[in-house]
């Protein structure tokens, strides 16, 4: 999938038959997905992107890869990871079209690894709410999961 592509799914949005929890940062699933460990911190107001953490558990016995991600609180979202120079500078690339997910495996995001970059946040996130990013899978697909914002 092109980042154009990614663009476009994250502004229609992937409401249409998911699951989710209602807590903040709860546990969303789908039969044989489990998401889990969802939040962001808190962003200054000066700031227009945040980095968002998921963990993903592949339940089943079939690989499947997320292919779209979004959130009606970014203008995109965009899978990265971080990484370091030989002196210990870091810097993030955009992932390419689609995040692996293989059978009975987890994909985990996390400060300094991967992540999802909420690009154009539309207000600075606070401690306390929580943010809806819609992930699309392949095989699975749809789950909304609900971010919390905390202080980590």
């Amino acid at each position: 999938m092109t980042p154009a592509r990614w663009a476009i799914v994250t502004l229609v949005g992937l409401t249409i038959g998911c699951s989710s929890g209602d807590e903040p940062g709860s546990d969303a699933s789908v039969e044989g997905i489990e998401v889990v460990d969802a939040w962001t911190r808190p962003s200054p107001a000066t700031v227009t992107d945040a980095a968002l953490y998921v963990s993903v558990d592949n339940l089943g016995g079939a690989a499947d890869e997320i292919v779209a991600v979004g959130s009606e609180r970014c203008v995109t979202v965009v899978p990265h990871v971080t990484d370091f120079d030989d002196d210990g500078i870091a810097s993030m690339t955009a992932v390419g079209d689609a995040l692996k997910l293989p059978a009975a495996g987890s994909i985990v995001m996390e400060p300094n690894g991967l992540h999802l970059m909420c690009l154009g946040i539309d207000a600075p996130f606070a401690e306390g709410d929580t943010v809806a990013v819609d992930l699309e899978f392949a095989e699975f697909g749809p789950v909304v999961v609900s971010v919390a914002v905390e202080n980590r």
